[in-house]
């Protein structure tokens, strides 16, 4: 039977629109599939205006499509690159501050372009298959549902979704209690400048937690820093504990808690610290953000001592620079581990590759690693940068008509 599509994309976030404007600048044809209005995931829906990770050490390690979509927004005024100094003196906290409602224009200019067909309000919610082959999804919006084959399916849907309907092997959470980190809800506050150190502010903070009057508040981690500085920025205060992203009863849940979480910040805002007694709520993510959910089983694990220690790949893909970021599943603290100065982490293509399913090929934070080395790779441009190689693999595939474990991987 033959395919409607060389190449369907599932999920439209970082890494799946740009593995679509690669697999179509190859040539590919390629479907889009994204369950909002919009492109750009945890970005847009999640309102993550700040892109990290695209330098290390004073030098950019991420090129390719994601750079040059940073440099479109740039040059529209909606991205703001920091100065080189910046990223020298502290490599850590560099990162790119973007407008997330222009960020969905240029996604669908670039898409556009690059001649790439999408189909917004729509979920991939099974799988076509062969034995161990996947020949393609079947799809459900408002024309209902049905079936659309294709030689190479990406799965980018963040949580895995496609490649478990398949029946891909995957892990969730740590060990041994299979937890994984709390859910934010982001939000942004206007008509507000705190007069107050950020010292005294922790102060209220602590409190108002003593008090009761923040009775569904558990961050204290970098509170203080993220709502002294809170306008036209989202805040990275809020945390939902015991969620799993898979679970819809659980999202309902978090959606919840994290406005109210909102709310009682502001409410705390308005009557203890001055200079933000008309403080507002200007906006509030499309979704809480998820961590981490659902970890295909690939046929590589990568691990967090391969990252910190600057493991290199024969077979890889991408680059990654961020610290391991693990934020505590009970609540309370975060547990960070740096790289070895001048080191980054590497990503084999093989971790691109579910176990035992064929033409089938996961990006972005779905990819296959442990808790610890997914709590790097989970960053944005590390996400789009694996996004861009399991593009240019699909076209690949494509166009020889081979499985993605037979592609040359040195002319990937």
């Amino acid at each position: 039977m033959g395919v409607d599509f060389d190449v369907i994309v599932c999920g439209g976030g970082p890494a799946g629109l740009v593995a679509a404007v690669a697999s179509s600048r190859l040539g590919a044809s390629t479907l889009l599939i994204e369950r909002y209005g919009f492109l750009g995931g945890m970005i847009t829906a999640g309102l993550v205006r700040d892109l990290r990770s695209f330098h290390a050490w004073g030098e950019r390690i991420i090129g390719g499509i994601p750079w040059s979509i940073v440099q479109r927004l740039a040059d529209l005024g909606g991205a703001r690159i920091p100065p080189k100094h910046q990223y020298m003196d502290n490599p850590w906290g560099s990162s790119i501050t973007i407008d997330p409602e222009l960020f969905k224009h240029v996604a669908d200019l670039v898409l556009l372009e690059s001649g790439v067909r999408m189909l917004f309000h729509t979920s991939a919610v099974d799988v076509v298959r062969k034995g161990p082959t996947v020949e393609g999804v079947v799809v459900e919006n408002v024309d209902g549902r049905r079936t659309i084959r294709s030689h190479i399916v990406i799965d980018a849907t963040g949580n895995g979704d496609v490649a478990a309907r398949a029946g891909a092997m995957y892990r969730k959470g740590r060990r041994p209690d299979g937890k994984m980190q709390p859910v934010t809800l982001m939000f942004e506050i206007g008509s507000c400048r705190p007069d107050v150190s950020l010292g005294r502010l922790q102060t209220l903070l602590r409190k108002a937690r003593k008090t009761g009057e923040l009775e569904h508040y558990v961050n204290p981690y970098s509170a203080g820093e993220e709502l002294w500085l809170v306008n036209g920025k989202g805040n990275n205060v809020t945390r939902i504990l015991d969620i799993d992203g898979t679970n819809a009863a659980d999202l309902t849940a978090a959606e919840i808690m994290g406005r109210r979480q909102a709310f009682e910040l502001l409410r705390f805002m308005r009557k203890y610290v001055p200079g933000c007694r008309k403080a507002r709520i200007t906006k509030l993510a499309t979704q809480v953000g998820i961590r981490e959910t659902r970890r295909i089983v690939g046929e590589y694990v990568l691990t967090k001592q391969d990252l910190l220690t600057g493991r290199n790949f024969k077979d890889e893909i991408a680059r990654s620079f961020f610290f391991i970021d693990i934020h505590n599943p009970k609540g309370t603290g975060v547990v960070r581990e740096y790289l070895p100065a001048g080191s980054v982490g590497h990503i084999p293509y093989r971790c691109l590759l579910p176990r035992k399913i064929d033409n089938l090929l996961v990006a972005g934070r779905c990819i296959s690693g442990t808790h610890e080395a997914l709590a790097m790779c989970r960053v944005t441009a590390t996400c789009m940068s694996v996004g861009e190689a399991a593009g240019v693999a699909a076209a690949l595939c494509a166009k020889s008509q081979l499985s993605p474990r037979q592609i040359d991987r040195s002319e990937l």
